[in-house]
């Protein structure tokens, strides 16, 4: 994560000033190569090294994929062209970890999955070297995509990164409100993914709840399945039935959607804070405890707590992404998205383990000291969970700002255009 979170902004600069596919076939060949280094390094540094390329070259693939898929995608489908960006990654991920797990499970060493992985990217890379630039350019034979975005951020037409310095175009973003808080919604609903995605095994299996890891591993796999399924198809034919992202109303009407299905969101996550709130009560002294098989009816509430969780990120994840990137000028877009992206991971992936974790680390301290309570292995896990949990409460707030901004904006542009019907008139 942390090469990825410093070469986005880099990478999107890039995008601006050189040629789109010269960067994608370096960066795709260096990707390839590092995945097959460190497979087979043995010295500590080199592995650091190697996995630090890694994710600086990966970056460049989000930060361009983002792009093109905002510029190409019809336009009755741009939500779920980018969400289906999401399912992609997410699909990658699980064949690395069934490739590696299956692997050494019948004795193939470690190296063999970074091998395989690096073998797939050189297949990838041949097949880019003889795609035609167009198919992969962003700004070239593009212009009904670059009218349909200018439109969305509500600017004029012609604004052009190149012939600005990166501080000129951050102080244009600086004034882009919008920008800034959809950009922190997609901060904090990956903070959200990436961390049930990371505690989910822990906690099942020592937490409230002792589960063998076949049944942790297959239920997590199912309500993360039907939850995301749902939201990654539903979300955008509910955006685009009802919203739109072609004008300030449209952005308006979808991110008051998007708030009320936040507040989907929340409701599971309070649901999942009383089911685990429960169990946990259940280990109180002279209480009745309450068993950790699947015939406890509190471990089916939390389950089916997750699944309102997992549809409400999924449908608005690819949306906050196509309003974050329309929300500034054209020009700027690939240095915009650069800065995105490195948030996305810091605050996001990356923060919804640490913070979570500091958190507990924290709670423990507090417990033991102001309480003389050593909090157990379940209590600490529970309190990683609480805060994820939490944090869906920080997104509907963050959402309800952005949802303002856009009315905000919806308000301003339409007193200025009825002035300027009035203005002949009066003359």
């Amino acid at each position: 994560k942390i090469g990825q979170v410093v070469a986005s902004p880099f990478w999107g600069r890039a995008l601006q000033r050189y040629p789109t596919k010269l960067l994608l076939v370096i960066g795709l060949l260096l990707n390839a190569g590092f995945s097959a280094q460190f497979g087979f390094v043995r010295h500590k540094d080199a592995m650091f090294f190697a996995k630090f390329m890694q994710g600086c070259t990966e970056s460049q693939q989000i930060v361009w994929g983002n792009l093109w898929t905002s510029s190409k995608a019809p336009p009755h489908l741009l939500s779920m062209w980018m969400n289906l960006g999401g399912v992609a990654a997410g699909l990658g991920t699980a064949v690395g970890q069934a490739m590696a797990g299956f692997g050494n499970a019948g004795g193939l060493p470690y190296c063999f999955a970074y091998a395989a992985q690096a073998g797939g990217l050189l297949l990838l890379w041949v097949a880019l070297v003889f795609t035609p630039n167009k198919l992969v350019d962003l700004r070239k034979g593009n212009h009904a995509s670059v009218g349909r975005a200018a439109a969305m951020a509500s600017i004029p037409e012609g604004v052009d990164g190149d012939g600005h310095s990166v501080l000129a175009q951050l102080r244009v973003l600086m004034h882009r409100r919008l920008y800034w808080l959809t950009m922190l919604c997609v901060a904090e609903n990956n903070f959200i993914v990436g961390g049930l995605q990371f505690f989910w095994t822990r906690f099942f299996c020592n937490g409230p709840w002792t589960l063998d890891l076949a049944t942790v591993t297959a239920t997590g796999l199912l309500v993360q399945g039907i939850g995301m399924g749902l939201g990654i198809f539903i979300g955008p034919l509910l955006v685009n039935k009802y919203g739109g992202y072609h004008d300030d109303l449209g952005r308006f009407i979808t991110l008051h959607l998007l708030l009320r299905i936040t507040a989907v969101c929340t409701f599971g996550a309070g649901l999942a804070v009383l089911a685990m709130g429960i169990q946990l009560g259940s280990w109180s002294p002279n209480a009745e405890l309450l068993d950790s098989s699947l015939r406890n009816p509190w471990l089916w509430t939390f389950w089916f707590a997750t699944i309102p969780i997992n549809f409400a990120l999924a449908a608005q994840g690819g949306v906050q992404t196509v309003i974050n990137i329309g929300s500034v000028p054209p020009g700027m877009q690939e240095l915009a998205q650069g800065f995105t992206t490195s948030v996305q991971f810091l605050c996001g992936y990356a923060g919804g383990v640490i913070v979570p974790s500091i958190m507990l680390d924290i709670a423990y301290d507090v417990s033991l000291s102001q309480f003389g309570y050593k909090m157990t292995e379940a209590d600490q896990l529970s309190t990683g969970v609480l805060v994820l949990c939490a944090m869906c409460v920080v997104l509907f707030f963050t959402v309800w700002l952005a949802r303002n901004e856009a009315f905000r904006q919806w308000q301003l542009k339409s007193m200025l255009s009825e002035e300027g019907r009035r203005s002949p008139t009066a003359v």
